[in-house]
């Protein structure tokens, strides 16, 4: 206890020190600054557009590092995508040789139509498909 008190009077007495000090030395006014010249003007527009290009090309580089690195040597690969709304869309994706045809709607997943990679329906076919189960279904 005897030590919380003997610290906390040094830091009163340094800060009232600090303080004291601090006011009785004299303050030089600082001159204002003058106005931006047109050449002040251009640097740092240059800057600024140096630094968003900057910005723009690193995301650019991590976006195509991150495509490049995560296929390689995944079983799953989205072949292809339709946005059917503003929240429904198709999504054909290959698994291990087989393509499935998924509806994501609301929340919701759903296997619409499966069929071998190498159908030469296509993705079409599947669609008109899948199309034609969902009509059926009740």
């Amino acid at each position: 206890m005897k030590t919380a008190v003997t610290g906390l009077v040094v830091v009163i007495l340094t800060c009232v020190m600090g303080a004291s000090l601090a006011w009785a030395q004299p303050t030089l006014p600082t001159p204002a600054p003058g106005p931006v010249g047109a050449g002040q003007l251009v640097q740092i527009i240059l800057a600024l557009g140096l630094v968003l290009a900057l910005v723009v090309a690193l995301g650019w580089g991590a976006q195509r590092l991150r495509l490049t690195k995560g296929t390689a040597g995944r079983h799953i690969k989205i072949v292809d995508t339709l946005a059917l709304g503003a929240r429904e869309r198709l999504m054909l994706v290959e698994v291990d040789g087989e393509r499935v045809l998924i509806g994501i709607a609301g929340g919701r997943l759903e296997r619409l139509h499966a069929m071998s990679a190498r159908d030469p329906a296509g993705f079409s076919e599947a669609l008109r498909v899948a199309d034609a189960a969902q009509e059926q279904a009740p």
